[in-house]
């Protein structure tokens, strides 16, 4: 599972990145996040590499908060939140049909 996830994380991270382009006003975020994501992919670099590097974008980033960055570029973060929801519902289901 650790190694799909690997495989996987840039494709975890498209999702928030687009969400706060689009939140900071960026006018197509989605489009450019589906290109940089395939030229990540043709180049054998991650995601990031790829954004960070494009002028483009740079003003953009620059207005993401430091927990939007941690979060946005580390895929163990982003989906640690989905985890904890988890766990949480379990637990809540465990009480209420005494489990």
């Amino acid at each position: 599972m650790q190694g799909n996830f690997v495989i996987s994380k840039d494709d975890v991270i498209a999702e928030p990145l687009y969400v706060l382009l689009s939140y900071y006003g960026h006018p197509d975020a989605h489009e450019y996040v589906r290109r940089k994501s395939f030229q990540a992919y043709k180049e054998n670099k991650s995601l990031r590499e790829v954004v960070e590097r494009d002028e483009e974008i740079i003003s953009y980033l620059r207005r993401f908060t430091t927990e939007q960055k941690e979060k946005v570029f580390d895929a163990e973060k982003y989906v640690g939140i989905a985890a904890e929801k988890t766990e949480g519902v379990v637990q809540y289901w465990e009480e209420k049909l005494g489990i």
